[in-house]
């Protein structure tokens, strides 16, 4: 699907009120879909269920943050920052994670 997606981005010149948003709306849709799979009974569901709901939201906030600095509709440097050291501790969750 990403692919896809990079491909028509390519393919036709994006609109400027539009850039940045194509990245954000995909991840975000990623994170939308840790809410929403099942894990089944198995005694660890909850913990892996506890985990992807931190992800998620990890992740929905991260992209609110890149959002806010490719659009610049906040002045602040920090949204930068915000949004870099989200997706490490996103990298860093992933790292970690065991099922």
């Amino acid at each position: 699907m990403t692919t896809r997606v990079l491909r028509i981005q390519q393919q036709r010149r994006p609109d400027p009120s539009l850039v940045g948003v194509d990245f954000p709306a995909l991840a975000v849709s990623a994170a939308f879909m840790l809410f929403t799979h099942k894990h089944g009974e198995d005694p660890s569901a909850d913990k892996i269920y506890r985990h992807h709901v931190l992800m998620g939201i990890t992740g929905i906030i991260a992209m609110i943050a890149k959002v806010l600095d490719d659009t610049q509709l906040v002045k602040r440097k920090v949204n930068s920052y915000l949004w870099a050291g989200l997706m490490m501790g996103i990298g860093l969750m992933l790292f970690i994670y065991t099922e």
